[in-house]
């Protein structure tokens, strides 16, 4: 078994998320958790590793954040991919906002 190399927890989620590769060619992806550091999707397309992503996270209220991202695992299954993004730019104002997010998913 490898060594946990997370920074902080992941939280579970259930929501679509748009992927794209220079905001130019998106990609339906489901959000399957997030961190304040990364989140982990499921994705029907190839993405290869150490891909540079932009994600679209939709947050309570109908706000969205876009959020720029490295792939830094692709798990490949027969039918979808699961893809590791580590977050790579991420502004003190939408860390705030991942923050609570992940205590509104710790209440439910």
């Amino acid at each position: 078994m490898s060594p946990e190399r997370r920074k902080s927890i992941r939280f579970p989620i259930s929501q679509f998320v748009d992927v794209s590769f220079g905001h130019e060619q998106f990609y339906n992806a489901t959000g399957i958790n997030v961190s304040e550091n990364g989140m982990l999707c499921e994705v029907t397309e190839d993405i290869g590793h150490s891909r540079n992503v932009y994600i679209l996270l939709q947050l309570p209220g109908g706000e969205s954040l876009d959020l720029t991202g490295v792939v830094v695992r692709v798990d490949k299954e027969k039918k979808h991919s699961t893809v590791a993004v580590e977050f790579t730019e991420l502004f003190a104002e939408d860390k705030k906002k991942i923050k609570e997010f992940i205590s509104s998913l710790k209440t439910h």
